[in-house]
């Protein structure tokens, strides 16, 4: 399992990033919150990983520090579709973000 990238930042789009580790990049998945506190584009970054496997993906979920990541594993118990199970990990974690902030 993937626990924690450090690289550059290659790219940023809606609701992912790019993190070039030793020319290997990772497509990351993360909250808004999360992208928009990202460093700059060729600039270096830590993330906390949480690692989805299923028979048919392979997901990394992104996190600027260990202590949201163990707040997103709350989320891994959620019941229903994945798209249900997405949606709320993604809100979770916003609302994570944002109690660390105020």
């Amino acid at each position: 399992m993937i626990g924690r990238l450090k690289g550059l930042v290659d790219g940023v789009g809606d609701g992912w990033v790019l993190i070039d580790v030793n020319g290997v990049c990772y497509l990351v998945e993360g909250s808004g919150l999360m992208l928009s506190s990202l460093p700059g584009q060729g600039e270096m970054v830590t993330l906390a990983i949480e690692t989805y496997v299923r028979e048919d993906q392979f997901r990394l979920f992104g996190f600027l520090t260990e202590e949201d990541e163990a707040g997103s594993n709350s989320c891994s118990a959620c019941k229903g579709s994945e798209r249900k199970s997405r949606s709320l990990f993604k809100v979770f974690c916003q609302l994570a973000s944002y109690r660390k902030r105020s």
